[in-house]
């Protein structure tokens, strides 16, 4: 029978799974939802039942259509790799944190700031307890949870938060992010009881 390489075999999804996750890493967002979107039909057509992988290329998707503008689909893709992601793994993968996070971006940029809040907070217990807080991981998160405190009207909190991000990003030598947040900061404190 000899090794096939067509679009039936393993050998292409797993091509099209690496192929997803590089573009991605090199911001070619419609290439890694149209890979991503092989890999998916791939699984379905197959029955293929691997929870991790499935919510990591939901992930790489939903990441992608958020990058692209694509907010529903996004939020789609998004909500299916936390849906996916086994349980059992929850409580110590990065990866979890960052579906988490996106999540709570695409909450918010639809203007469920409920949703966003609480999405961004469990990211942020998580990956304290995962990575620590001193590194830019965590500094991204606290400065995405202070955009969307601001976005609630909950001004004094998102001082508090941003001014902890802001600090993070000037010790991790992150200067645009630094001078971002800093923007950010002079608005909270103008908005600010």
């Amino acid at each position: 029978r000899g090794i096939t390489f067509g679009e039936k075999s393993t050998a292409y999804a797993t091509s099209a799974y690496i192929l997803s996750t590089s573009a991605l890493g090199l911001e070619k967002y419609n290439e890694a939802i149209k890979f991503g979107n092989v890999v998916l039909d791939y699984y379905k057509n197959n029955a293929i039942n691997d929870s991790i992988n499935i919510s990591q290329i939901e992930y790489i998707v939903g990441r992608s259509y958020f990058a692209s503008n694509n907010k529903d689909k996004a939020l789609r893709h998004l909500t299916n790799a936390y849906n996916f992601f086994p349980h059992y793994m929850q409580n110590n993968n990065i990866i979890y944190t960052k579906i988490l996070n996106e999540l709570g971006l695409t909450y918010r940029e639809l203007g469920d700031y409920s949703n966003a809040i609480q999405f961004i907070e469990k990211s942020i217990n998580l990956k304290t307890e995962l990575i620590g807080t001193d590194n830019l991981e965590y500094a991204v998160a606290m400065f995405n949870y202070s955009l969307c405190l601001s976005d609630c009207d909950k001004k004094n909190e998102a001082l508090e938060y941003g001014e902890k991000a802001s600090k993070l990003f000037y010790e991790l030598k992150q200067e645009s992010l630094y001078i971002n947040s800093l923007v950010e900061l002079a608005r909270y404190y103008f908005e600010a009881d």
